[in-house]
């Protein structure tokens, strides 16, 4: 269930909808419910608004081997649809707290206005707890630089790093997908990101790894902080 999304991308052929598990996987880390069955998210009783800021377009690729999904498939999301989304996060679902569990790689003065925005402004003056991951990258890409997805850097956010079951970073070889996790001076925290059970589509359960499973165990944490004092500012 999607509260709010963007208009949906015009088929075309082969174009169109994949299978969208990701938004999923990351609302059950947070919020799953304590109910005997599967998992129970972080802060199982919070509320949680689900909202879909891009897609993934199908280039012809067999959706029974989600492996194959994302080599063949194409990411969009323009940068007002993500503006969008961060309004109806924070003026209509009055939103305490923001998880992005994505990657934005070129810059906008536009966005970062806006995350700047709501992150003093929010909240009625308390400020929006703002997490986003910091992103994955090809191992042959990390190599001995800031690697965080320039988002990440923004200094009213919380950015997600994210360690294997040894606490270590993330890094090629830990997990199926051969993510690793992006980092760099503007890293503010890890959080678990290596095979975490979660929710997933079509009433399942599944592995989920990478920063987009370490930032919601933030956001967890973050709920769970201001549900005991709901007057925190975002900077406490």
């Amino acid at each position: 269930c999607t509260d709010y999304q963007i208009p949906s991308p015009p088929e075309n052929g082969s174009y169109g909808w994949l299978p969208e598990y990701h938004g999923t996987m990351c609302a059950g880390i947070i919020s799953a419910e304590n109910n005997d069955k599967g998992i129970v998210g972080i802060a199982h009783t919070s509320k949680i608004s689900s909202i879909r800021a891009g897609y993934v377009i199908n280039l012809g690729v067999d959706d029974s081997n989600r492996s194959d999904w994302y080599p063949l498939g194409y990411d969009v999301m323009s940068y007002l649809n993500f503006i969008d989304a961060i309004d109806y996060a924070t003026y209509i679902a009055h939103a305490d707290v923001i998880c992005f569990a994505l990657s934005l790689r070129e810059y906008s003065p536009a966005v970062e206005d806006k995350v700047s925005q709501v992150c003093n402004l929010g909240r009625n003056g308390k400020g929006v707890v703002f997490i986003i991951s910091s992103g994955n990258t090809e191992y042959l890409l990390s190599g001995g630089q800031d690697t965080l997805n320039y988002l990440a850097k923004h200094p009213d956010v919380i950015s997600v790093g994210a360690i294997n079951n040894q606490g270590k970073r993330l890094q090629y070889g830990d997990n199926t997908n051969n993510l690793t996790s992006c980092y760099g001076d503007s890293l503010d925290i890890v959080a678990p990101g290596q095979n975490i059970m979660t929710t997933d589509i079509e009433n399942e359960y599944s592995e989920f790894s990478g920063t987009s499973a370490a930032a919601p165990h933030v956001a967890g944490v973050a709920a769970l902080v201001l549900s005991v004092n709901p007057c925190l500012t975002r900077e406490e």
